[in-house]
């Protein structure tokens, strides 16, 4: 599943990720410093137990999103 966690209400997360063409199956409302988020973008990847397993911040170069999606096909097959 693809979360996404803004500051905004999640009426306004959702529109402004709507306006970027993002599609994610959830949207959620928390203060980013309440999960250690300091800059963004953030992207983690979290397994089933919860765990963080990986951890993006910034803007993504191309080979960085390769390597997030080598990262999730790893997490789905394993």
């Amino acid at each position: 599943r693809l979360i996404a966690v803004l500051p905004q209400s999640i009426e306004d997360g959702q529109a402004y990720l709507n306006k970027l063409g993002v599609a994610v199956d959830e949207v959620k409302q928390l203060r980013l410093d309440a999960i250690g988020v300091q800059g963004t973008p953030t992207l983690f990847l979290i397994n089933s137990s919860g765990v963080i397993t990986e951890k993006w911040v910034g803007k993504l170069m191309p080979d960085q999103e390769s390597m997030v999606l080598k990262a999730l096909e790893k997490h789905t097959s394993g």
